[in-house]
């Protein structure tokens, strides 16, 4: 928030340009929310990566950004601040790990869709 401060200090058309962009960011945040849930959850449900391996990115970007706001918002006393911006980006990072290990999922399936392929091109059983 120091750097917006600074920005806003130089010129009072970049100060309103950057808070624009970030009041219309921080309406978007809910609704990727619920979809990323959403698709993360429908995955889950059915036992499918399409859901998550699609629905993880925006989940991850949202608590990240999240905690990245409750950072630049923190003061010095302020710990709770401080230690709800390190559990948003905590959990955005645990999102991350879980899309990477979906994408070894989805490679894994794609690879066994090619063995089936060339197989069945073959002529083997």
């Amino acid at each position: 928030m120091a750097l917006v401060r600074t920005i806003g200090w130089f010129g009072s058309d970049i100060w309103d340009a950057v808070t624009s962009v970030a009041s219309d960011a921080w309406d978007v945040l809910p609704g990727s929310e619920i979809v990323g849930g959403a698709l993360s959850g429908f995955g889950a449900i059915t036992d499918r990566w399409y859901g998550e391996y699609c629905g993880l990115p925006l989940l991850a970007s949202v608590f990240g950004v999240y905690g990245i706001g409750a950072l630049a918002l923190a003061r010095a006393n302020q710990w709770t601040s401080l230690a709800g911006g390190f559990a948003f980006l905590a959990i955005a990072v645990l999102f991350c790990a879980r899309w990477a290990q979906v994408g070894g999922v989805r490679r894994a399936a794609q690879n066994q869709v090619d063995v089936r392929t060339d197989t069945v091109a073959h002529g083997e059983d």
